[in-house]
């Protein structure tokens, strides 16, 4: 007995595959391209977003004009359906969700991603363990739970004191609480560093992102010394500048939040600064010279494998209330006395030292 023959494809059949294989290809090309650079719909900046939007709609056009040719060939509820596919609203929607799709599912408000924070964690571990030798001391002062602010001294261009400060506390807390730290905006705003930045835990600094994260019972750390603290010359290393205006002082009388003041000794030589250039840019407002930035380039980044130190100092309560926060004399003597202590402390550190690259 003859077997049934398969149902003969017809030429229109055909003929629109070969279209929809085509209008495939092409697509997968554009989104390929549109998917590179940072993640997610909310990260594009307006001038990218604009070309996005023109390519995807030049694209949709011409797939539209190419499906709309075999609508006489019967198959016009499909070419319907294609042609939904690809209008750009649509196609926008398509490439935010490719270019978060190497991101965990637990991302937060912040952008910190505990998928790439773990991925990261064997190199973290190299730099804390093996490269910088960081040796934590009052680690047993930062609260094992609850809201907490630890003030420390900034050291250095890039925010390797804060990472470290996050591993210390991640090794050696009873509790391996987790820190977030906020960032400055030069950092916070360059291209592949400040995303990095924020996946690993780190926050664009500002009271609004503050107050939220302490809203949350987090650990915050903050570094009120700033961009000119993290670009300070070489020959005024640990010398601890103006803690700014106090906003810090604002937010933990607000909110009631303890303070923990952190000493961090070894960082302002990992990138000694010979030399500042002011370049009136919000982005970078100032240029540090190194003996090896930007001779080097790239590698200029790279820190010299200094000895570490980080203390922990004991908890600071203020009384002054939510109140207080509004009485500038109030704030400004708080923020001259967290300032003396962490200067204390840094000095102590700094007599025990016998070599900033054996300790």
């Amino acid at each position: 007995m003859e077997s049934p023959r398969a149902p003969r494809r017809s030429d229109s059949t055909d003929r629109l595959e070969q279209r929809l294989s085509h209008v495939e290809r092409e697509l997968d090309c554009v989104l390929r391209d549109a998917t590179a650079g940072p993640s997610g719909e909310e990260d594009w900046d307006p001038v990218r977003r604009r070309r996005l939007e023109r390519v995807l709609a030049s694209f949709a056009s011409r797939m539209d004009s190419r499906l709309r040719a075999v609508e006489p060939l019967g198959e016009e509820e499909l070419v319907q359906s294609a042609l939904e596919l690809l209008h750009p609203d649509q196609l926008l929607r398509i490439v935010a969700r490719l270019r978060m799709r190497h991101r965990s599912e637990e991302v937060d408000d912040f952008g910190a991603d505990p998928k790439v924070d773990a991925e990261l964690a064997p190199v973290v571990g190299f730099l804390y363990r093996r490269y910088f030798r960081v040796t934590a001391e009052g680690v047993a002062n930062v609260p094992e739970s609850g809201r907490c602010l630890l003030v420390a001294n900034r050291s250095g261009v890039l925010p390797w004191d804060a990472l470290m400060i996050k591993a210390a506390l991640e090794r050696e807390h009873a509790a391996a609480r987790r820190a977030r730290w906020l960032i400055e905006d030069f950092v916070y705003n360059q291209p592949f560093l400040g995303s990095l930045i924020a996946q690993l835990g780190g926050v664009r600094a500002c009271q609004e992102n503050a107050e939220r994260l302490l809203g949350k019972e987090e650990l915050v750390c903050v570094f009120p010394e700033g961009t000119l603290g993290a670009t300070k010359l070489y020959r005024d290393r640990y010398r601890i500048g103006r803690f700014g205006r106090g906003g810090y002082v604002r937010l933990v009388l607000r909110t009631g939040t303890p303070i923990v003041p952190v000493a961090v000794i070894g960082a302002e030589e990992a990138h000694p600064v010979i030399l500042r250039l002011g370049t009136g840019g919000k982005a970078l407002p100032h240029l540090p010279i190194t003996p090896t930035f930007p001779l080097l380039g790239p590698l200029g980044a790279v820190p010299v494998p200094t000895k570490w130190t980080i203390a922990f100092g004991e908890p600071i309560h203020f009384d002054g209330g939510p109140d207080g926060a509004d009485d500038l004399v109030l704030v400004r003597r708080l923020n001259e006395r967290v300032r003396t202590v962490v200067k204390t402390m840094v000095d102590d550190a700094l007599r025990r030292r016998r070599s900033w690259l054996f300790g």
